[in-house]
């Protein structure tokens, strides 16, 4: 199947069979050094975790992680202002689940309101219901509540929001969603 070539303080190569179990112990070399900062030995494969846990990788080098990314805000009606804010997203696996805010005011009250959200992890998606969904809400003070859908906007691949809109001040509307990465 492969090897396993373990470096730092301990080096070593075995031969695996596909059914074969592993159970290694790798001392790195310093308290900063990561499996990433070793040189030119690298890691390939499945890492499972223990009831003493194990440190996710915080960028695209694993498939469960976490970070934060300020997002576009594209194809806004009926607003005359929309401005993201720092968001945090996680992504176990191929799912991907997005919690942020972002300021708008609404252009005439008691009407359709919609905006666009970009993804953090780029995905290709290609069934508005299924391959996204969430919500959002405002409760601005002294006004009535908003409260906004997500699906997935399959052109532009985006998280698209539609609700009413009743605030024409600027105000924070808090929003989750969740996509597949395809």
């Amino acid at each position: 199947m492969g090897s396993v070539v373990l470096a730092g303080a301990t080096s070593g190569s075995t031969t695996l069979t596909p059914t074969d179990a592993v159970t290694a112990t790798i001392t790195l070399p310093s308290a900063t050094a990561t499996l990433a900062t070793l040189g030119a030995n690298t890691f390939t494969g499945k890492i499972t975790a223990t009831a003493a846990g194990i440190d996710v990788p915080t960028s695209a080098l694993g498939t469960c992680y976490s970070s934060t990314y300020t997002p576009s805000i594209t194809n806004a009606a009926n607003t005359t202002q929309t401005t993201a804010v720092l968001c945090r997203y996680t992504r176990v696996g191929n799912i991907v689940t997005v919690y942020g805010m972002l300021n708008l005011a609404v252009n005439v009250i008691g009407s359709g309101v919609s905006f666009e959200v970009s993804l953090p992890v780029s995905s290709n998606l290609t069934n508005a219901n299924e391959d996204l969904s969430g919500v959002g809400a405002a409760y601005p003070s002294g006004a009535a509540s908003e409260t906004y859908r997500a699906l997935a906007e399959t052109t532009n691949d985006t998280a698209s929001f539609s609700g009413l809109g009743f605030n024409s001040n600027n105000h924070g509307v808090g929003f989750t969603f969740s996509y597949i990465v395809k």
